[in-house]
């Protein structure tokens, strides 16, 4: 754009016809320097949009290709959240007092598995411990429960002579489907009757009998369709039993581990028993006045 002017003007009319030209220039250069301004921005702020237009696009893309628990993870959880979701404490008196059974006529399956080197493993189902992981960080397992805050089954051993002398194991585990489990080393004396026919080469068996206080007089428990609160279920057979007890047992001098034979009484109109059937090469027999073994376990 080209401004002209007028110039031939004298006096006073020149000065005010000189200030006029000034002014429109300098209002016409100040527009111009303004369209550039905006131009740029506008040119600034479109790049800015398609740059937040790809990050949002990578987002969107990065969080699909990750895996579910990791889109997750950003929320934070802890035992603790599930233990107060499912109301465990040692003020809370429901998971103690009784079995954990929302059907009083429903029985307890209590699934046994005892390994020779004095594990005993029990796994029971409770009505009130389950939950859903998704609402807790995916957490499906909490160990170290303290087992005074779980009602557990009142198992003992027919054949035990002399109090279990093993450390306490004070904890439980629980399962997000209302499985619970404790694991147990146990120090067991039990008798056995001696079989000498094969002396000196002696091979003598030796009866773990489980069973419950509780549920042995039908009359406590008439209130359950089956006529049982508990039902003992073993949870490895006779072979399973041997092959683990072979890989944790610590053969001492004395005797040599032979097999464990697993047996169970489901009768209807007996209490449930479970009977761990404990073979032993014995390599070093010591009589007792009464002609009694014992075996230390």
């Amino acid at each position: 754009m080209i401004l002209i002017c007028d110039c031939h003007i004298s006096g006073s009319s020149f000065v005010l016809t000189a200030t006029y030209c000034t002014t429109i220039f300098a209002l016409m250069l100040l527009s111009l320097l303004e369209t550039i301004l905006v131009m740029h921005l506008m040119e600034k702020d479109s790049r800015s949009q398609e740059n937040e237009e790809t990050d949002c696009r990578t987002a969107k893309d990065f969080d699909q290709a990750l895996p579910l628990d990791e889109v997750s993870s950003q929320k934070v959880c802890s035992y603790y959240d599930v233990l107060q979701h499912l109301n465990v404490s040692k003020n809370n008196e429901i998971h103690t007092l009784t079995r954990p059974v929302l059907d009083h006529t429903k029985p307890t399956d209590v699934y046994l598995e005892v390994a020779f080197y004095a594990i005993l493993d029990m796994l029971w189902h409770s009505d009130l411990l389950s939950w859903d992981p998704k609402d807790f960080c995916n957490i499906t397992t909490i160990p170290s429960v303290p087992d005074e805050l779980i009602w557990k089954p009142d198992i003992i051993i027919k054949e035990m002579t002399d109090l279990d002398k093993a450390p306490p194991t004070p904890y439980l585990t629980l399962y997000s489907n209302g499985t619970v489990h404790q694991n147990k080393g146990m120090v067991v004396v039990t008798t056995c009757k001696m079989n000498i026919y094969s002396f000196p080469f002696d091979t003598q068996r030796c009866n773990l009998s489980f069973n419950s206080i509780t549920n042995t007089d039908f009359s406590l428990s008439s209130n359950s369709i089956s006529g049982k609160e508990l039902k003992l279920i073993p949870a490895d057979t006779s072979k399973l039993a041997t092959l683990w007890t072979r890989e944790v047992l610590q053969t001492q001098d004395e005797w040599e581990f032979c097999n464990v034979k697993v047996t169970n009484s489901n009768s209807e109109d007996v209490p449930d028993v479970i009977v761990f059937t404990v073979c032993l090469y014995v390599l070093t027999l010591t009589l007792t006045a009464a002609f009694d073994a014992c075996y230390h376990m």
